[in-house]
């Protein structure tokens, strides 16, 4: 799989699965990163609106992105448990390393997209709103002192972490990152951060 856009690579992506009328049994999901870490997961989705679910995956040492802008190395496990309407995103997250560059320019424009609305007023065709799917929120990225932030002149070290809690829709986010070190050259003149 590959997703330039995005810097997304992997190969040999396995999945193995059991199906039946009340599911599906992941056996095996796995996937090998552009760096030769891996992504391994297994778990169990049932059907139905209060159906069960169950999934966890691990990352080991994967490449998540590679791009020219970022570079993002992850280490630890997410798991997803609850029901298919009301589940909870869990786990906690190394940023084993990450390297955000400045790029030395910024696209001229944006393209404009021309957008028609149709409305129309068939109270025939009114359909019940389908209930809100919630994603429950509890999830650690630490970054210990492996955050570089580079271009333009920038180069600094930056550690620290982050804790996701809330749900998806609104997300309640704390934690922050701290200076570990950094230089920034502007116009012949030096500057160094600790």
């Amino acid at each position: 799989y590959r997703n330039l856009l995005h810097g997304v690579a992997f190969d040999q992506i396995t999945v193995q699965m059991n199906g039946s009328l009340e599911g599906l049994v992941i056996d095996q999901l796995s996937a090998v990163a552009v760096n030769g870490g891996t992504i391994e997961g297994t778990g169990q989705i049932s059907f139905g609106e209060d159906a069960p679910l169950d999934i966890q995956v691990a990352f080991n040492n994967a490449q998540m992105v590679q791009s020219d802008l970022a570079d993002l190395i992850l280490d630890g496990g997410l798991s997803l448990s609850g029901r298919l309407r009301d589940h909870l995103l869990a786990g906690a997250l190394t940023v084993t390393e990450a390297e955000i560059r400045i790029p030395r320019r910024l696209p001229q424009s944006v393209a404009t997209l021309e957008v028609d609305e149709v409305v129309t007023d068939d109270a025939d065709e009114m359909v019940e709103p389908t209930p809100p799917i919630i994603t429950n929120l509890d999830i650690s990225i630490n970054a210990p002192d492996r955050l570089f932030v580079r271009g333009l002149g920038l180069d600094v070290t930056l550690g620290g972490g982050v804790n996701l809690r809330g749900t998806a829709a609104k997300p309640d986010i704390s934690g922050g990152f701290n200076l570990v070190q950094g230089r920034l050259d502007v116009a012949g003149q030096s500057w160094t951060f600790d």
